[in-house]
């Protein structure tokens, strides 16, 4: 299984190319002007791809382990996106599912 892997905003990106030496990652070039763009534009490859995406913050230490396997169970469920929230008052992780995403 190949995981697509976009890094947004990030200082330095050769911690994920490292990463796509041992793990099967794909790191697409990002677009858009802004954060926004740049995560609408991933969302929309993502999910002409698969039902589901989780966009996830590189700035996010308190996520954790149980954090992300309650988002992957409501990929399951009758939930159609997740966010959740950061200590800052932004998000450090955002889920949506191709049936209600590209509405």
């Amino acid at each position: 299984m190949t995981f697509s892997f976009t890094a947004l905003l990030i200082p330095s990106i050769h911690f994920f190319e490292q990463c796509a030496k041992y793990y099967p990652l794909v790191l697409p070039m990002q677009c858009g002007s802004d954060l926004g763009d740049k995560m609408l534009n991933a969302f929309s490859d993502a999910l002409s791809q698969y039902c589901h995406a989780i966009l996830i913050g590189c700035d996010c230490p308190s996520l954790t382990v149980d954090d992300l396997q309650e988002v992957l169970t409501t990929l399951q469920s009758d939930q159609h996106a997740v966010i959740a929230p950061a200590e800052d008052g932004g998000y450090v992780l955002v889920m949506g599912q191709i049936c209600n995403f590209l509405v």
